[in-house]
């Protein structure tokens, strides 16, 4: 009986899943089990299990995040608008007279270009 209070103990106090199966077991091995003690331990097993899940998703999350701003940065290097020589705005369509040539998002950004109110409005 106290192998297994105290295998409970460690459980709550180390919250691992070997833990809780060397409580379960030690639990087990009192004849006619102990339901408080199996009630601690599967509270403790709970607890594992969300915070397993928590971790999961802020794992998941993270990598979310990730991916999305590796997109977005992929898509500023990649998506072509139009700017003049002489402007401080960039377009993606003819937007009045002037010279265009095309350029990437990254480069006109880089040049400190900011986007027409006609053509992004």
């Amino acid at each position: 009986m106290k192998e297994a209070e105290a295998a409970v103990a460690q459980a709550e106090s180390n919250q691992t899943h070997e833990n809780v199966a060397s409580a379960t077991t030690a639990i087990a091995a009192i004849p006619e089990g102990d339901q408080v003690l199996s009630t601690r331990v599967a509270a403790v097993d709970t607890a594992i299990h969300a915070r397993e899940e928590q971790e999961a998703q802020q794992a998941a999350a993270a990598a979310a995040e990730a991916e999305q701003a590796a997109q977005q940065e992929q898509n500023n290097v990649t998506e072509m608008v139009l700017v003049t020589p002489t402007g401080s705005k960039y377009h993606n369509r003819r937007c009045g007279n002037g010279t265009y040539t095309e350029a990437t998002l990254q480069t006109a950004l880089s040049r400190n270009l900011t986007p027409c109110s006609k053509c992004f409005g």
